[in-house]
C-alpha cells in the first residue's frame, strides 16, 4: 500500500510538471501571436488619469493669440499702452487668462508658469528711438530699448519673449514710447501680436 501511494505521488508530481510546461508553451505561443491592437481589450479606456492625452493637455493649459488690426501712431514722450484689439485664437477651457482688448491688460487667473511672446511691427520712423516694454502689475520686467528704424527695410520688427511664474490676479501690459522728436507707426497686421500660454 505504501509503495502504491508513493508511486502515485511521483506520477502526480510528474503530471504537474508536464502540465506546467505545456501551459507555459501554449501561453507563450499565444502571446507571440497576439495582435495588441485587435486582441487586447480595454486599450481605449482612459483609466490612467496620470498619463498625458491631448484632451487632458488642452484642459490644463490655456492659451490665446491677439493681434493689432489697425495702426497706432506713437507721438514723442507719450507713454502708450499697445492695445491688441482682436483675439484671433483662444483655447482656454479653465479660464487661466483674460485679455481685455479695450484696456490692453492681460490678467492671470491661475497661478503658474507662462510664456509670453510680443511682436511689434514699426514703420514711418525716421531716426527716432523707440522703447517697447512689458509691465507686470505696473513695473517694467522686459524691455527693448532704443529700437532704431532701418531705412533700407522700411520697417523694423521687435520681439519680446518672457517665461515666468505669475500669481493669480497678476497683470501685464505692453507699452511703447518714442523719445526722439519724431513719430512712429505700429502697424496693424499679423506681425503685431501678443500670445500667451500656461506651461504648468
Amino acid at each position: 500500500m505504501g509503495f502504491a501511494v508513493t508511486d502515485l505521488r511521483v506520477q502526480v508530481d510528474r503530471l504537474r510538471t508536464e502540465l506546467r510546461q505545456i501551459s507555459t508553451k501554449s501561453l507563450r505561443a499565444q502571446v507571440d501571436n497576439l495582435d495588441h491592437g485587435a486582441d487586447l481589450a480595454g486599450l481605449a479606456d482612459d483609466d490612467h488619469t496620470q498619463y498625458h492625452t491631448d484632451a487632458r493637455h488642452r484642459n490644463e493649459h490655456g492659451s490665446f493669440f491677439a493681434e493689432r488690426t489697425t495702426n497706432i501712431v506713437l507721438t514723442q514722450d507719450a507713454d502708450t499702452t499697445i492695445l491688441f484689439n482682436s483675439i484671433a485664437d483662444e483655447d482656454d477651457p479653465n479660464n487661466d487668462l483674460t485679455y481685455a482688448t479695450g484696456t490692453g491688460i492681460l490678467t492671470f487667473n491661475t497661478t503658474g508658469w507662462y510664456v509670453i511672446v510680443v511682436n511689434i511691427n514699426l514703420s514711418a520712423l525716421s531716426g527716432g528711438d523707440v522703447d517697447i516694454w512689458i509691465t507686470k502689475n505696473g513695473t517694467s520686467i522686459r524691455i527693448a530699448e532704443n529700437v532704431i528704424h532701418d531705412a533700407l527695410q522700411g520697417y523694423i520688427a521687435v520681439s519680446l519673449s518672457l517665461m515666468a511664474k505669475f500669481t493669480a490676479t497678476d497683470t501685464i501690459r505692453v507699452r511703447a514710447l518714442i523719445e526722439s522728436p519724431d513719430t512712429a507707426t505700429i502697424n496693424g497686421s499679423l506681425r503685431t501680436h501678443l500670445s500667451a500660454a500656461r506651461l504648468a
